[in-house]
């Protein structure tokens, strides 16, 4: 409903949604292949400063299994985006809905 009133999505409406994620590929078993980085630990906003969030992704990367790769979503002011890491393959893809140049 919150997305057909264009209201702002939350971090609990993601987390919401990466639980059904979870839940689809633990039901496919491929829950192996994806990790998932909390956006509570990543966000612009109340997640510590710049170096903090970079070792929260640090962690989580260095924890993630073999050939897994790791959804996360960020949160830059009011508007959400997702980069998915594959760190073995060194390669991090960027998705950002209104194509925002880094």
């Amino acid at each position: 409903m919150r997305l057909a009133n264009m209201a702002e999505v939350t971090g609990t409406l993601i987390v919401l949604y990466m639980r059904y994620l979870y839940d689809v590929l633990k039901e496919s078993k491929m829950l192996d292949m994806v990790g998932f980085i909390d956006p509570a630990m990543t966000g612009e906003k109340g997640c510590g400063s710049a170096t903090s969030r970079s070792r929260s992704v640090k962690d989580c990367l260095i924890s993630a299994s073999p050939n897994q790769i790791s959804l996360l979503p960020y949160n830059a002011s009011v508007h959400w985006m997702l980069t998915v890491i594959d760190p073995d393959n060194e390669i991090v893809y960027f998705m950002d809905p209104l194509r925002r140049r880094l």
